[in-house]
């Protein structure tokens, strides 16, 4: 009896260090290779090419085939103000566009008080977008329109709307509009009285309508919390009013992905993202700053297109923005294990019918936009077709920021893009 437990107990105690072993094996085993082309296509077993999927192209699907766009057109052109991007939602046969703007006239370096989301339409995707009203008073910005499976709409974004939070002295920051080329508030700058909290932390961020025309109502009580610029997406299921939401959050260098299967919660935190720990043949990998997520989900798996920046890039001012980094690409089959593809989806060079190509100082705030019966649907109905950005005029910055390009934003007349894919 003895000697059968004496085998017992050297037969657990072996189970044990083998397991361990194991277990410390596989936490320090290197991350499985990334699935190949980028999840944007196929790679042909013969020559061992991609064959991308439409619109995307390039040695491993990572770079986005854009067209040429007409001016004016988006939001922010005609007429001209200042806007930073938004979201598109197509119903009642017009497209309604949901886009961060700065009222008073005043530039994007007051966004953190005087920006409000407005809601513009257009029978046109690319617009020209004309006002209808504001949607969520300042201060309110970054907005992402999804459709939830009860038919209501739901706004996420940052900032309380509460216009209460931040003003502008007089209510008013320029008397005359900026343009690319100049930066008339560099010098003269109306002073910020805060009335509160920063508003750029907490409050309510999420506002509910049954119409794109609103009203538009916070949603309170919810448990999604604090997300800095939030990136939602909604899979629907096969069967009738089922669905999951998931949403990103970016939280300064990294992202967490989220998901719920209603827009109150509970929230469930899938993963975690650190795009700054890019792939070792990326040789700006080190150097890059990821903000503004924009997130979508098909047959395929999980994807991210981030505005990217590099600081010290075109030293000292940021001279030449030809070339500049504004965009970074990653993948996932499972939205667990994320890879960083190489190179950039997009650069700051746009083709515009008749001027050739034209080069802006950012591209910023990347927002897709689907042509679907269901936005989400992963039943083969949806396609992305358009991308949405909020743009810097500027082609150059030879008196700007230290930081360069990224940082022209701020003293240039900004508006929003949006611009056809390749998907023909």
């Amino acid at each position: 009896m003895r000697q059968h437990t004496l085998f017992f107990d050297l037969l657990v105690t072996f189970i044990i260090i083998s397991y361990s072993a194991f277990s410390a094996a596989a936490a320090e085993a290197p991350p499985p290779p990334p699935p190949p082309c980028s999840l944007n296509g196929d790679k042909d077993n013969i020559t061992g090419v991609c064959i991308c999927d439409k619109p995307w192209t390039g040695i491993d699907c990572e770079i986005l085939q854009l067209l040429p766009v007409s001016f004016p057109q988006g939001y922010g052109m005609s007429p001209q103000k200042t806007t930073w991007g938004g979201d598109v939602l197509f119903q009642n046969g017009k497209y309604h566009l949901y886009a961060s703007a700065m009222r008073s006239n005043c530039s994007l370096r007051h966004w953190h008080s005087q920006s409000q989301i407005e809601h513009a339409v257009s029978d046109r995707i690319t617009g020209p977008y004309e006002f209808q009203h504001v949607a969520v008073p300042a201060f309110s910005h970054n907005p992402k329109v999804i459709q939830l499976a009860d038919g209501k709409l739901a706004l996420i974004h940052i900032g309380t709307g509460s216009e209460s939070t931040v003003v502008a002295e007089n209510n008013e920051c320029s008397s005359g509009l900026l343009s690319s080329g100049s930066i008339p508030m560099q010098n003269n700058e109306r002073k910020l009285r805060h009335t509160s909290t920063d508003a750029t932390e907490g409050g309510s961020t999420i506002h509910l309508a049954d119409s794109p025309d609103g009203p538009w109502k916070p949603l309170l009580n919810h448990t999604l919390g604090h997300c800095n610029n939030p990136a939602p997406f909604v899979v629907f299921a096969s069967c009738e009013k089922a669905h999951i939401i998931y949403v990103v959050c970016s939280q300064g260098g990294y992202g967490q992905l989220k998901r719920a299967n209603n827009i109150r919660g509970p929230w469930e935190t899938v993963s975690t993202l650190a795009p700054s720990e890019d792939n070792e043949n990326d040789d700006d990998s080190k150097k890059i700053s990821y903000e503004d997520p924009a997130l979508w989900i098909d047959q395929r798996g999980f994807h991210i297109i981030w505005h990217a920046y590099i600081w010290d890039e075109n030293p000292p001012h940021g001279h030449d923005c030809r070339t500049s980094t504004v965009a970074k690409y990653m993948f996932s089959q499972d939205g667990k294990q994320w890879y960083n593809a190489p190179g950039h989806p997009y650069g700051t060079q746009i083709e515009v019918r008749g001027q050739g190509n034209v080069t802006v100082a950012t591209r910023e705030r990347p927002s897709l936009i689907f042509e679907t019966k269901k936005p989400g649907a992963l039943n083969g109905q949806s396609r992305m077709t358009y991308l949405l950005n909020a743009v810097c005029s500027a082609p150059n910055c030879p008196d700007g920021p230290p930081a360069g390009c990224v940082n022209c934003k701020y003293d240039h007349w900004d508006y929003t893009l949006i611009q056809p894919l390749a998907v023909a």
